[in-house]
Formats: C-alpha cells, structure tokens, sequence
C-alpha cells in the first residue's frame, strides 16, 4: 500500500494491514492453518498467485515467518510477534463485524469451503466415542459437491466431497445457509430441528451428542443474537 505521509500510528498501521486478504490470512493463520494448501482451503475464493505474492509480502513486514515443515518437506507459515499481538483486533474486527454487518450478508458470501473447513478443525475430538463417527450432510441447496462427509475419529478427523464408502453414522440434510447460522451461534439446535432446518437420520445416542462433538464456530460466543446449542 502507498504510504499515507502521516505519523500517525493508525496511518502506520493501515500501512501494513490494509491490503485485501491480509487479515483473513492472519484468522486463517490464528485458526492453526500451516501449509500453503491450508490456506488456500480457508481462502478458496482467492487466486494462488495472490496469496503466494501477500504471504511474501507478509514476511517482508514482519508479519509472519515462512518455516521449514515438521515434516521436512517445503515450508509451512506462522504469526511473528507481531502477527501474533493482531489476535485481539482479529477477535474484535469479528464481534464487531457479528454485531453491524452481519446483516448484509448475501447468498454468495455463504462460502461452502470455509464453513466445512471450520467445522472440521473444531471438532471436539477429546469428546468423541472409540467407534469412528461418520456424519453425511446433504445440502439442498446446492449442486455441485452437494453431499459432504465428515469423517470423526479421535485422531483425525477428515472431509470427503465424493462417497469414502464408509458406513454412515449419521445424516444431516439443511442448507448451507441454515447450518452456517446455527454455526455462527444465531439459532439453537433445538430451534433449527424444530422449523427443519436441519433434519437428523441416525442413532438416538449420536444424534444426541453430535452438537457437542461439532462445536461451534470459534467466534460465535462473540454474536449478539448468540443462542446456546
């Protein structure tokens, strides 16, 4: 960004963090993405080119540091100190955006990609049963890749868009939009069951815990309209 020609901190700053994406690589980066595919999986609406050129510029600004990966193959991404110190205005940039924008949210702003990404990383794996745990979700709304598996196991848990020809434990059918409120704490589960937002096929037991074992949304407590699950 071309510089403001003002001493001011907040001019300074602007400087830094004002170009598109660079705060969503920031929440990607805070939310345990590592690998060049990680973000590109909770930023899937942005050009490969473009991330790889921000995620240099990043590190030029101190931002974050390009590391070896544990695996020793390629390079995995981090927050500096500095990225780190950005966690509270992150969180702040979240409850205020729940609080004003959230409303002028649009059809196509329900980003599929994001939503499942998100569910699969905060999935409470400590909560779940010995027995893998196979949860189909059926999109009405969609075409294309409108079937989703989560595949929940205390080690891992994985997202398949085409059949893993596993025995399925459960079925959800909703909309992305119903199941991205209920994500974002603005309705309950119960309510969603209720008005069938979200219908349920499986064993009582499991239909029973597979709100705890999803969670929520890491910023839904942030919601005005947050609703308990």
């Amino acid at each position: 960004m071309p510089s403001y020609g003002q001493f001011c901190p907040v001019a300074k700053a602007v400087e830094v963090l004002g170009e598109r994406w660079t705060l969503l690589i920031v929440r990607e980066l805070m939310q345990g993405s590592r690998r060049f595919s990680d973000l590109q999986r909770g930023l899937s609406r942005m050009a490969p080119s473009l991330l790889s050129k921000r995620l240099k510029d990043m590190e030029s600004k101190g931002l974050l540091l390009r590391v070896r990966s544990r695996s020793k193959k390629g390079y995995e991404y981090e927050l500096s100190p500095a990225g780190n110190d950005l966690a509270p205005l992150v969180l702040e940039l979240a409850r205020w955006g729940l609080t004003w924008v959230r409303s002028t949210m649009e059809r196509n702003d329900l980003d599929i990609d994001l939503l499942m990404l998100d569910i699969q990383r905060s999935v409470k794996r400590d909560l779940l049963p010995q027995a893998r745990v196979v949860v189909k979700i059926e999109f009405r709304d969609l075409h294309k890749h409108a079937h989703w598996w989560l595949i929940l196991e205390r080690e891992a848990v994985d997202v398949c868009t085409s059949d893993p020809g596993l025995d399925v434990s459960v079925t959800v059918r909703t909309t992305v939009k119903d199941l991205a409120r209920y994500w974002m704490g603005e309705v309950d589960w119960r309510t969603t069951k209720r008005e069938h937002r979200i219908q349920l096929q499986g064993g009582a037991g499991i239909l029973r815990e597979l709100p705890r074992w999803l969670g929520r949304s890491s910023v839904a407590s942030l919601n005005p309209q947050y609703r308990e699950a």
